[in-house]
């Protein structure tokens, strides 16, 4: 899940989803952060996207506070966003070891999806350090007592010339992967970084996993039913062809 990035300036109201289906009939929703607080905006299915400039006064929207617990809170108010791709969003704490902060949106599929990647990146780290995949804070965060994110590092991204010039790194990355017996499941330039070393690394595993097992129920259907590395060498393929 590639994160788009945004500035972080707590004054405007930034988006944190792409734009959804609200329980409203006919109605389209996004959550937004507004000076380090959560807020849901609903506007009719067919009106133009709100201009969150003018945020919290709109013409076509409804504006609502979102209620948080105490630990959420806390988390909000140490952090900033910094993105969101489409199961999850990002935000950035500073002066922590693990600064880059993913929860999980609020729909049930993309906490399980979240769930799934907590639990391949821990098990990777366990399995050997020295995979090239996103290091990752043991802790989950939690929140009424289920896993709704987790703490991972800050890694810098790669133009479109870098990704070119450094393909056999990347190639001979991926197959380090494959020969631990895990896919990544969705390989593009997003999702390929560098630590501070240089080296490769890979992020966004929510469709990775064990190669030979089947992918979970809860999947989008665009997903191949099996994790295998073949998938992960099309979509190589594809990105740099």
């Amino acid at each position: 899940m590639p994160p788009k990035e945004t500035h972080p300036v707590q004054a405007v109201a930034q988006a944190l989803t792409p734009p959804q289906r609200a329980e409203t009939s006919n109605y389209i929703e996004i959550i937004v952060d507004y000076n380090r607080r959560p807020f849901s905006i609903t506007w009719q299915r067919g009106t133009r996207y709100p201009n969150l400039d003018t945020f919290p006064t709109f013409t076509d929207a409804v504006v609502n506070p979102i209620t948080q617990t105490a630990s959420m809170r806390a988390l909000w108010t140490q952090s900033v966003t910094f993105g969101y791709g489409s199961c999850g969003m990002l935000r950035i704490q500073d002066n922590v070891c693990f600064p880059v902060i993913k929860l999980a949106h609020s729909d049930r599929r993309f906490m399980q999806m979240i769930q799934h990647e907590f639990a391949l990146l821990t098990s990777m780290a366990l399995l050997d350090s020295f995979l090239p995949v996103v290091r990752v804070d043991q802790q989950p965060i939690l929140e009424n007592g289920e896993i709704c994110g987790f703490r991972m590092k800050r890694l810098s991204e790669m133009c479109r010339s870098s990704l070119i010039s450094r393909k056999s790194d990347i190639q001979d990355a991926l197959q380090r992967l494959h020969s631990a017996g895990f896919c990544h499941g969705d390989i593009r330039g997003n999702n390929i970084m560098e630590d501070g070393a240089g080296r490769i690394m890979f992020i966004d595993f929510g469709l990775g996993g064990r190669i030979g097992s089947d992918a979970p129920e809860f999947f989008p259907g665009r997903v191949p039913r099996q994790f295998t590395a073949q998938h992960d060498w099309d979509l190589f393929d594809k990105e740099f062809q």
